[in-house]
């Protein structure tokens, strides 16, 4: 049991999309086409559950496994841990448990070798941080699976991969010892000078200098491997000025040729621009950098409806709502939810700005808190479309003219997972919530949530399982109050606003997939959303929006830190999603394969429902790779290099897993087949411009 367990795999992945899983290539794999159709054949192909079960039965309670191949992190869904027996060897062994290393994400490719007789990229890296010690952070002469991933993927970002690896630790097997390494001085300086170039983008000052020879004659370095050391660490520096100074000379040319006073760029030349710096390797931040030095800042966006930055948030005030006595219910056990009553509380007219209605406060009963763990999802088979039922006779229109609306209390059910020995249970209160109705229609109405002022902490900390590049780094954000529906936009909801007139593109009266008036509108794109919301303003005179990201992340956390609002765990009790996974020890569960009405599950603190799964939600801002730079207070993030000027979408949906539906996890839709794409409004504060 104390063995220390290693597989390495390097070759060709496979997704299989009929069975959703990851096929690793054999020496007999090949390929039969079926109906015009390419697959690898299954038969001839080793599935990742196969290398799962085993690890799962195995005795070992130290296992390592590292992929080099495409969609390599799909290894890693439905891995659990396995308890191990009594004796404590982590001094000679490091800890006990699984780690998985993959050389690219779930959805992506991994570069093959140059040739057949060269490793791979990543493969190069992996062997060469353990060759000469470098992947050693620590000094301690052993290299974990933590320290190979951190190595490796540095190194690629070095070259400007776009390779993303990912590492997926399960108890304590991030700290296993893989193999020991040999340090010796020349690695010594080497790191150090990497490390000082790195800040000095490759210059040595006379400060610099100073410190490497310093450096040289503490450690008894020869003065020529040294110079040979510094050079062989300035060189891609060199090569990195010279790629960026091209690009600045080719975009200067252009400027040039555009004539004096063309201060902006045509969407053509920026296509060309965005294609040169990919051949030359340069980051988004590198290329955003030249365009400032050259006066011509790449802009908040070619789209139109971009939304503008909004002024500085209030403070949180309002005293907590009321609260019922909990009710803990075990999984499976159904909910019971009452409709929501008015109160004689009123809200300022849409043609009024917001006055002294009261904030809303979380309640107290909040989920528990503890370390996430790791389990990867899938990538979704295409789904059939249901047939179409007869459309039913559309309701009466409201009438065209802005009304004022009550504000009301609007009391839900709130529920959260707790852990009751080995078993997770769902627990429920009653609460109350403030926030208002907007009419559609006769007998159809949009419930608006209020969303008290506030602070948060927005990302994930790196100790989340799961967690990708692009939630971090943390950061603090500060929001106003503002309104968020209650839950996604129905498709009776949007076949009414359907109808009305047209604001800058037409709307399919019935886009779903999965027909019926109370389930979540889908397959809807980001355009199609903001001409949802551009009509409702127009109707109503108020401010109705998409959320920023900040909006949506603040208003799912609802004041959690867990990676999931219900706590540190997903059930299918408690949201639509593919129960075939489960997220760190979580419950498995039900995959439904279909979206259900909206409000069948419980709500977070601040009375929201299907924040998590259902459909994917879209937000106003771009994806960018991470959060360097982004806005502190709440707006959406439209400025800046953003590649393919894709939109952000949140919560994960009912055909993905519970680590894609954690309240931090943010993608966009370039590779999602399914489109299974929704959204809720907002509604802002009527001093905010929302399209200049």
């Amino acid at each position: 049991p104390d063995d220390v367990l290693l597989l390495y795999f390097s070759g060709h992945g496979f997704r299989d999309e009929a069975d959703r899983q990851l096929l690793l290539s054999t020496r007999q794999s090949c390929r039969v086409s079926v109906h015009g159709t390419t697959s690898v054949q299954i038969a001839t192909a080793l599935p990742a559950s196969t290398v799962r079960r085993h690890m799962q039965r195995s005795r070992s309670s130290r296992q390592v496994v590292i992929l080099d191949c495409c969609f390599s992190a799909a290894f890693a869904e439905g891995l659990a841990a396995k308890d191990a027996g009594a004796l404590s060897l982590e001094s000679l062994l490091g800890g006990k448990g699984k780690a998985v290393l993959t050389s690219s994400d779930i959805i992506e490719t991994s570069r093959a070798p140059v040739s057949g007789d060269e490793p791979s990229l990543y493969t190069r890296f992996l062997v060469e941080g353990i060759q000469t010690g470098r992947a050693d952070r620590l000094d301690r002469g052993w290299c974990d699976p933590e320290d190979l991933h951190h190595y490796a993927k540095a190194r690629l970002r070095e070259e400007h991969s776009d390779m993303n690896p990912q590492y997926f630790p399960i108890k304590e097997g991030g700290s296993i010892r893989i193999c020991n390494v040999r340090r010796d001085i020349s690695q010594t300086y080497r790191q150090k000078v990497r490390a000082s170039l790195a800040k000095s983008d490759g210059a040595i000052s006379e400060v610099l200098r100073e410190t490497f020879d310093v450096l040289r004659l503490q450690l008894g370095l020869e003065e020529a491997l040294a110079a040979r050391i510094e050079e062989e660490e300035a060189r891609p520096h060199r090569e990195r000025q010279s790629r960026r100074e091209r690009y600045r000379q080719a975009l200067s040319r252009q400027l040039l040729a555009q004539g004096e006073g063309a201060g902006f760029l045509s969407a053509h030349v920026l296509g060309e621009l965005q294609e040169l710096a990919h051949l030359l390797n340069l980051s988004p931040a590198e290329v955003e950098a030249i365009h400032q030095q050259e006066g011509v800042p790449l802009g908040e966006g070619v789209e139109r409806g971009e939304a503008a930055a909004f002024s500085s948030p209030s403070t949180l005030q309002g005293p907590s709502p009321a609260q019922a006595p909990r009710q803990p219910q075990a999984l499976g056990s159904p909910l019971a939810t009452s409709p929501p009553q008015p109160s004689e509380a009123s809200l300022p007219s849409s043609s009024q700005a917001e006055g002294s209605a009261s904030s809303i406060a979380p309640s107290t009963g909040p989920p528990p808190t503890a370390e996430s763990a790791a389990t990867q999802q899938r990538t979704p088979s295409q789904p059939q479309r249901q047939p179409n039922p007869p459309p039913a006779p559309s309701p009466k229109p409201a009438p065209a003219a802005p009304r004022g609306s009550a504000l009301i209390s609007i009391p839900t059910t709130r529920g959260w997972l707790e852990r009751q020995g080995d078993q997770w249970r769902k627990t429920t209160e009653r609460i109350t919530v403030s926030g208002y109705r907007e009419e559609l229609a006769e007998g159809l109405e949009i419930t608006m949530v209020r969303i008290p002022a506030g602070e948060f902490l927005m990302g994930s900390p790196a100790t989340e399982a799961g967690r990708s590049e692009n939630e971090g780094p943390q950061h603090r954000v500060k929001l106003q109050r503002f309104y968020l529906a209650q839950t996604p936009v129905t498709q009776a909801q949007w076949q009414v606003v359907a109808g009305w007139p047209r604001v800058e593109v037409d709307l399919k009266p019935a886009p779903s997939m999965f027909m019926g008036p109370n389930r979540p509108v889908e397959t809807v794109n980001w355009n199609e959303a903001v001409e949802f919301c551009k009509r409702l303003s127009q109707r109503t005179a108020r401010k109705y929006t998409l959320p920023s990201e900040a909006q949506w992340e603040y208003a799912c956390r609802a004041g959690t830190t867990t990676p999931f609002h219900f706590g540190e765990t997903l059930a299918t009790e408690v949201a639509n999603y593919d129960g075939d996974y489960s997220y760190q020890d979580g419950p498995k569960g039900e995959d439904r394969k279909t979206t259900l009405d909206v409000g069948s599950f419980p709500a977070n603190a601040w009375g929201l429902q299907d924040m998590h799964g259902s459909v994917w939600e879209w937000c106003l801002d771009l994806h960018y790779r991470s959060y360097q730079g982004a806005p502190g207070d709440g707006t959406a993030w439209t400025s800046g290099w953003s590649l393919f000027k894709q939109r952000v979408q949140r919560g994960g949906s009912w055909c993905y897993g519970p680590l894609l539906c954690r309240s931090a996890h943010r993608t966009h839709p370039q590779l999602d087949i399914v489109k299974a794409w929704g959204f809720r409004v907002c509604c802002l504060p009527q001093d905010f411009v929302l399209y200049p």
